[in-house]
């Protein structure tokens, strides 16, 4: 009795989902492209890519940042020489949240969180995603990761994450038209070029 009680409180205390080998369907790929030619230095812009540098998770299709909506953006920021970063949209209208789960294949079993999304701007808001290399103290940023140099700490406010290959992400896409979850996998980083696969995905049950 007292074992049922307690897998039951930690059910409803952590709202998760199992993906399982089982739900491994429909698996989809993309290739974005850097904006920079990180493999120069100083880097150049990749003009004959950058229409192909931010994903649509809705239309389902690479796009150029500047001309239409997007969820997911890459090579648009750097620490150092180092453009393998992630960006989500910081549009007025966008509440998406993205998840680092860490080194994790399709085949593998593991649970999907549940991500709460931004809280909805109020009227003269604006919400602000910052990026800083400056190796200072990062107490305003929510993570710290190592930039390229070796030297300096990059922190970010939560719009960014690290991109690493082999790392499966999650990602709640919330705008005023749709709230839904993504999968997606870094199956390749070769040079400019990152390599997605990804799924859409069940949500988790909020209490």
């Amino acid at each position: 009795m007292y074992q049922s009680f307690l897998l039951i409180l930690l059910l409803v205390t952590f709202p998760t989902v199992v993906f399982s080998q089982k739900e491994n369907s429909a698996l989809k790929t993309a290739e974005l492209y850097s904006s920079m030619l990180n493999s120069e230095f100083p880097p150049k812009t990749n003009y004959k890519k950058a229409w192909q540098n931010c994903f649509d998770f809705v239309g389902e299709s690479e796009v150029k940042c500047a001309e239409q909506r997007w969820d997911l953006a890459y090579g648009t920021h750097r620490a150092g020489n180092d453009w393998n970063w992630f960006e989500i949209s910081s549009s007025r209208n966008v509440r998406s949240k993205i998840i680092n789960l860490g080194k994790l294949d399709w085949t593998d079993s593991f649970e999907i969180p549940l991500i709460k999304p931004y809280p909805k701007l109020k009227e003269g808001e604006r919400r602000v995603m910052t990026f800083d290399t400056s190796g200072k103290d990062g107490r305003n940023g929510n993570s710290k990761i190592e930039a390229a140099s070796g030297e300096n700490e990059t922190k970010t406010s939560g719009g960014f994450t690290k991109v690493i290959l082999g790392n499966m992400y999650a990602a709640r896409i919330v705008d005023n038209n749709v709230d839904f979850y993504i999968l997606f996998r870094i199956d390749a980083l070769e040079g400019d070029k990152c390599t997605i696969s990804w799924k859409k995905a069940k949500a988790p049950k909020e209490k």
